[in-house]
């Protein structure tokens, strides 16, 4: 359990539950900081908000180049998100800092883990983020081994997640994504944590589009469409929420065109979206076999 009273509480726990908005309220309006480390703190966390919902140059243009380090990490965080030309420029750099002194700084270890988990580089993660002492980094940790197909070693990170603390959001949300790997009865346990999770904390595009993850997997696809037409009311753009929709409208039968949509909306906002760049391979292979064979038949 946490011992004293965190000053960017309310910051730090509306960016884990993708309340954006509010994290930059609050980190806006929070000006008794003394501490310069809590002040470098609150602003990145100001600033992932920012990225989060897709305002890239204001952080491009408020964090200097002489900004702290932290800052400097979600300054490259920002231009790699952005996408375009400035990913592989991102990558280069990235490479160059976690070479040097700047690899010992946390929050660049965790947005290199950020980074590489995106690129699909999960070695490179891992080992950015390994030393990461902090609750976030060790949840990246479990993130990176469910997408690694680890559910053993998310397992053990999340072990040492509940002894760091257990009531914390984090760890919450990290015991809902191994829940959902593991599968079974842990799904419904998942889904009383999220519905807590709200509850407690008000409702929020990703929790819903968790939610909704959940009842897929129960197959409650009433129950999902629900949550995740809540969720786009919520934030329409948010890629995790259309990603799961385009599933749950699959399921259901629902026509051809309204989920090409859906589908369109989702590369048009997340053109790196996993389900975006899974379907591109997904059809590249495809048609390099239809090829194949119409060239077979016509000879």
């Amino acid at each position: 359990m946490a011992g004293s009273v965190d000053e960017l509480f309310e910051i730090k726990n509306n960016f884990y539950l993708g309340n954006y908005q509010a994290a930059i309220n609050a980190a806006t309006s929070l000006f008794s900081i003394s501490d310069p480390s809590l002040v470098i703190e609150r602003d990145c966390y100001l600033y992932r908000s920012y990225i989060a919902i897709g305002s890239y140059n204001t952080v491009l243009d408020e964090v200097k180049d002489n900004s702290p380090t932290p800052l400097q990490a979600v300054k490259l965080l920002a231009t790699y998100t952005r996408g375009g030309e400035n990913r592989e420029i991102s990558l280069v750099t990235l490479k160059q800092w976690m070479s040097d002194a700047a690899s010992t700084d946390p929050m660049m270890q965790l947005v290199a883990g950020l980074i590489y988990s995106a690129e699909g580089n999960y070695d490179d993660a891992l080992r950015s983020v390994h030393q990461c002492s902090s609750l976030e980094g060790r949840a990246l940790m479990v993130q990176i081994y469910l997408k690694y197909n680890r559910v053993d070693m998310a397992v053990k990170e999340l072990k040492i997640l509940q002894e760091m603390d257990d009531d914390a959001t984090l760890t919450q949300l990290s015991v809902v994504w191994v829940n959902l790997a593991v599968g079974g009865d842990k799904l419904q346990e998942a889904y009383y944590i999220l519905v807590e999770l709200a509850d407690k904390y008000g409702s929020t595009a990703s929790l819903l589009s968790a939610q909704a993850a959940c009842c897929i997997l129960l197959n409650r696809y009433s129950d999902a469409e629900k949550a995740l037409q809540e969720a786009l009311k919520k934030n329409a753009k948010d890629p995790e929420t259309q990603a799961n929709y385009i599933t749950c409208l699959s399921l259901t039968g629902k026509p051809r065109e309204v989920i090409n949509r859906y589908a369109n909306q989702l590369r048009d906002n997340s053109p790196n979206h996993s389900w975006v760049t899974q379907l591109a391979q997904a059809e590249e292979t495809f048609n390099r076999c239809a090829a194949r064979y119409a060239a077979q038949t016509s000879s």
